[in-house]
C-alpha cells in the first residue's frame, strides 16, 4: 500500500523481479478491500504509514489478527503504536536490495512460525 506512483512502481518492478508476486494499492482503503478479497494469497503487507484516506496506522487497526505480517515503509518516523503486527521498518529511499532483504527475511521468518 503505496499513494506515490513512482515508489509503487519501482517496488513492484523490484520484488516481481526476485520472483514475487505483487498486489498493489494505491492508498490504505484499497489495500484494506484488497486484503478482504485476497488475504487468502498475501503473505506480508509492505505498508506506507502516510496516505491519504485511510492511513497505515488505520489500516494497521483495521487488520484480522490472522492477516499477515507488515513492513511499514516511510519516509517519516514511526509512532510508537503500531503494535506487534509489524515485523519490520524500512525507512524511504530504500535501496533494491535492502528492500528484498528485509522481504526475504520477514517472509523466512513467518513461514518458521507457521
Amino acid at each position: 500500500m503505496e499513494d506515490e506512483e513512482a515508489v509503487r512502481h519501482v517496488v513492484e518492478r523490484t520484488l516481481s523481479r526476485r520472483g514475487y508476486t505483487v498486489l498493489m494499492a494505491v492508498d490504505g482503503e484499497e489495500g484494506l478491500q484488497v486484503l478482504q478479497e485476497r488475504g487468502e494469497e498475501i503473505d506480508l503487507v509492505l505498508l506506507d504509514l502516510w496516505m491519504p484516506k485511510v492511513s497505515g496506522t488505520e489500516v494497521l487497526q483495521r487488520m484480522h489478527p490472522q492477516q499477515p505480517p507488515v513492513v511499514l515503509f516511510t519516509g517519516f518516523a514511526v509512532p510508537g503504536d503500531v503494535g506487534d503486527r509489524v515485523a519490520a521498518t524500512l525507512e524511504k529511499p530504500v535501496a533494491a536490495a535492502d528492500l528484498v532483504e528485509c522481504i526475504s527475511r520477514v517472509m523466512k521468518e513467518n513461514s518458521a512460525k507457521r
